[in-house]
């Protein structure tokens, strides 16, 4: 067996948007200012801003470069393995676009904010789709390096 077939095929997508969507997490998210005057602070990124989603999305990026590295052997990846990481991937997207469409304005605990989106929702959502690719393009039979 060859060392690093394990990432045949177009599992690379998977890594790289993985890696973006990381990238995207630590980029700005938001900016805030209150009432036209601009808050010390003021610009949060994905990790700052994010409840939920950011732990969300840093869990989907970890089990999708695990299913691509495929620890299952010989026999490729299983088809509800990379069903499951597609599901994942999907409803993170869908978070994603939501918040990226719906600022919070809360941003400032105790004052009304006026918010704006930043560049990491549109770079996170944009490695989420080469997870997505990823998942869906890689080889569901047996890895390259089983075929030689």
């Amino acid at each position: 067996m060859r060392r690093g077939a394990a990432l045949g095929g177009k599992a690379w997508l998977t890594v790289a948007g993985a890696v973006i969507v990381l990238a995207g997490l630590s980029l700005r998210w938001y900016s805030t200012s209150v009432a036209d005057v601009a808050v010390a602070g003021g610009t949060f990124s994905g990790w700052q801003a994010l409840d939920v989603l950011d732990l969300y999305l840093l869990v989907v990026c970890i089990t999708a470069v695990a299913v691509m590295a495929n620890p299952f052997g010989r026999g490729g990846i299983p088809p509800q393995a990379r069903t499951a990481v597609t599901f994942a991937a999907t409803v993170g997207l869908t978070a994603t676009i939501y918040r990226s469409l719906s600022a919070p304005g809360d941003l400032v605990p105790g004052f009304v904010t006026d918010s704006s989106v930043g560049v990491g929702p549109f770079v996170t959502a944009a490695g989420l789709v080469l997870v997505l690719a990823g998942t869906r393009f890689s080889a569901s039979g047996p890895s390259a390096g089983a075929a030689a």
